[in-house]
């Protein structure tokens, strides 16, 4: 289904909201993805002691995923506007997903805790892709709006997902349990990853100049049109939601 960009806008007048009907398939993704990555939370910790790691080890292979987190924060989230939204919420999908499958067949705790660094640039991924896709499917003056909304179903997803995990482990006794939660999240990330793919808007990739916000100068919705701020030469053409 192709969506027309709007015209572009007056100088300092906000951008008009992209008229989607997928805006709520999007935050469903976004909830099912919560769902995914909060699944095995409370769990990580106990399959490192399973596995014959000490519990100050367990509580380092928890605090990994904050490593990776602030590297992709730092140094990776300049690449997300090449993937495009979509593409960056599926590969953070399918990343977050191998972590989990690697955990599920771990016969080492260390495994683990290399499985819970990817497990972190995925969740970087989503985030960074998640909010980038937020605030172009609204005006300028929505934004906060936008961002809220899409934290809400984050975290609905992340606090429903651990209940859903520990209902699951109680199947089978002891670490069997905890792989097979880890075995789901991994399903559960795959169906997801697709439910992105084919759900979602997609933008085409930025390329060398793209989408990215240029502070003041750019329009209230970078997605909406050409930025009225820039000359006609320099202005970033507008991505092709689908």
């Amino acid at each position: 289904m192709e969506v027309t960009p709007p015209a572009p806008v007056r100088q300092g007048a906000p951008a008009p909201e992209v008229p989607l009907p997928r805006r709520p398939r999007f935050h469903g993704v976004v909830v099912f993805a919560g769902l995914g990555f909060g699944l095995t939370a409370p769990f990580t910790a106990l399959l490192v002691v399973a596995l014959g790691g000490a519990p100050e080890w367990a509580a380092y292979v928890v605090s990994s995923m904050g490593l990776s987190l602030l590297l992709v924060d730092f140094f990776g989230t300049r690449f997300v506007p090449r993937l495009g939204p979509r593409g960056a919420l599926t590969a953070s999908m399918l990343v977050f997903g191998v972590g989990s499958v690697l955990s599920a067949v771990a016969t080492s705790w260390m495994v683990v805790g290399l499985a819970r660094v990817l497990q972190g640039f995925g969740s970087a991924l989503f985030m960074g892709g998640g909010v980038q896709l937020a605030v172009r499917l609204v005006r300028s003056d929505r934004r906060g709006g936008a961002i809220g909304t899409f934290n809400a179903a984050w975290f609905a997803g992340i606090a429903v997902g651990p209940l859903g995990g520990g209902l699951i482990a109680a199947l089978l006794p002891g670490a069997d349990g905890l792989r097979l939660v880890f075995a789901v999240c991994a399903v559960l990330n795959l169906l997801g990853a697709a439910a992105a793919w084919f759900g979602i808007p997609r933008g085409r990739g930025r390329g060398r100049r793209g989408w990215a916000c240029r502070g003041a100068r750019v329009c209230g919705a970078c997605a909406a049109g050409p930025c009225s701020g820039w000359p006609r030469s320099a202005r970033p053409s507008a991505p092709a939601w689908r």
